[in-house]
């Protein structure tokens, strides 16, 4: 459990989590997600799915972004932020562009496009490259037992218009 503590200490930067199950040495442990109660799910999800008692699973940290507000809701997971720079960035005034996002925190954009319909579904098309590529690097215990298919659709959230 040290080695793991240590670990998300070192790598867990945006709205994470770790649960411990002390007497079976387990760690679950979950983070850049939008919400500090979705990396809490998970970490406790993972916890509980590697253990023989799960009730034995309790929490242990947790990780707030640097400028985190205390109001209710999500934002957009350390990625995404990064990802919705670029997007602004990227965008031509007068033409549109699109933003989409996962629950998960996989995210993706659109610029410069003649219509808000092509805009929108090549955001939504990057968003679900984006969620194929952080299932290719998550562990098998994590496709496994801790990700949720509902918490990786994505929908878009923002559109740049004319």
């Amino acid at each position: 459990m040290k080695k793991s503590f240590a670990f998300f200490k070192k790598n867990a930067e945006f709205y994470g989590a770790m649960f411990v199950n002390p007497p079976e040495d387990l760690v679950g442990a979950f983070w850049n997600t939008s919400s500090l109660p979705l990396a809490k799910h998970y970490a406790l999800k993972s916890c509980q799915s590697k253990s023989r008692t799960p009730s034995s699973c309790q929490a242990y940290a947790t990780v707030l972004p640097k400028k985190h507000q205390s109001r209710p809701g999500r934002t957009l997971s350390q990625s995404g932020n990064l990802t919705f720079a670029a997007y602004r960035k990227q965008q031509t005034t007068g033409i549109y562009g699109a933003f989409a996002v996962a629950e998960n925190g996989d995210s993706g954009f659109s610029w410069n496009f003649a219509s808000k319909s092509q805009a929108e579904e090549t955001a939504l098309k990057h968003c679900a490259d984006d969620v194929q590529a952080s299932k290719s690097e998550a562990s098998a215990h994590v496709l496994k037992n801790v990700l949720e298919a509902n918490r990786s659709k994505c929908r878009v959230v923002h559109v740049t218009q004319p």
